[in-house]
């Protein structure tokens, strides 16, 4: 896939996966949504502060985050018809409060744009609660099935 077209799918998505490793190199993924924000070259997260993911980010910053859109199972020819991105980076956790709310609003445009104004005010009561996460991208590939037959 072209980098446009990578940009677009990432775009047109909201959820992927993330994967880590602990220092032990112990695997973790686990699907989370997201907001990519192409002009500062950052793909963010948002959880909760504790937890497995947390844990292992804290040991080891480097991350691989995937992404499949348009998939289409084809029991026909025994083949799936998908485009794919895989975002690797370093994350990091923000912790500016003026940055988090940035980022949280950016999640509440791009997911849930319809009443901001109310959201802001309810994710601003609750942002201690919440951790963000930004991934520095360093690479970004795209990838698609073979072409769909006529």
């Amino acid at each position: 896939m072209t980098d446009e077209d990578t940009q677009k799918l990432i775009l047109s998505c909201n959820w992927g996966v993330l994967s880590v490793a602990s220092k032990n190199w112990e695997p973790y993924g686990i699907p989370l949504n997201y907001v990519f924000l192409p002009e500062e070259n950052v793909l963010c997260l948002h959880c909760a502060n504790e937890g497995k993911k947390n844990d292992i980010l804290k040991e080891n910053s480097e991350v691989c985050f995937t992404i499949v859109g348009e998939a289409e199972l084809n029991q026909k020819e025994l083949t799936t018809h998908y485009k794919s991105a895989v975002i690797q980076g370093r994350a990091r956790f923000v912790e500016d409060g003026d940055e988090k709310a940035r980022y949280i609003l950016k999640f509440c445009e791009v997911l849930a744009p319809q009443d901001t104004k109310i959201q802001k005010g309810e994710i601003l009561k609750h942002i201690s609660a919440l951790s963000i996460i930004v991934i520095d991208i360093k690479e970004i590939t795209g990838k698609k099935s073979p072409a769909k037959k006529a």
